[in-house]
């Protein structure tokens, strides 16, 4: 079976958290889990060298990478749009949030999914952080030698673990109480 290796990273206040995942054609399974306690009170160039030599004596090599933005660093909103049809929907988003944004659209990163669609309307979750924010995020990253494959939110991150957790079946509360926030899905 042709299998890939996934792997979340959680980069936290206090710790860091790696999932490990197994994923080929027929599902997903857990391969392990680990957390380091990160150095407190120390500067950034020294918990991402932490994190560096403890992702690289670990032994993970991961063929895909997901990290998340942390939601202090981006904000969610829903929309309602009038009609449906993934390209009007995209073609409108940016007009739409450019409304309520207080900075150059240009300054910021859009990513979008569709929660309903009906043949008149497409209602559409958005996620928007700055381009700063994103690139600190991703030079952090390579600085400690990983590419993110996919970059989440971290309440978003949750929400799509839900499927494969198979608790999509009825309406959940999904809770991660943090030191500094918590993160409810």
């Amino acid at each position: 079976m042709l299998e890939r290796s996934v792997l979340g990273l959680d980069v936290g206040s206090w710790s860091v958290k790696v999932a490990e995942l197994s994923a080929g054609l027929r599902g997903a399974s857990f391969a392990r889990f680990a957390e380091l306690e990160l150095p407190r009170d120390a500067p950034s160039e020294e918990i991402e060298a932490t994190i560096q030599l403890w992702v690289q004596s670990r032994n993970f090599a991961p063929e895909t990478l997901i990290t998340a933005l942390s939601t202090e660093r981006l904000t969610q909103r829903h929309l309602r749009f009038p009609f449906a049809g993934a390209k009007r929907v995209a073609s409108a988003l940016a007009f739409e949030i450019d409304e309520e944004l207080p900075l150059p659209l240009a300054s910021v990163v859009l990513a979008h999914e569709q929660v309903l669609t009906r043949p008149d309307q497409t209602d559409v979750l958005v996620a928007v952080a700055t381009r700063t924010d994103v690139e600190e995020h991703l030079a952090s990253m390579r600085r400690m030698e990983l590419e993110p494959r996919i970059v989440e939110c971290e309440g978003g991150s949750l929400a799509n673990l839900s499927a494969f957790l198979r608790l999509d079946d009825v309406s959940r509360v999904m809770l991660d109480v943090g030191h500094a926030k918590t993160n409810l899905v």
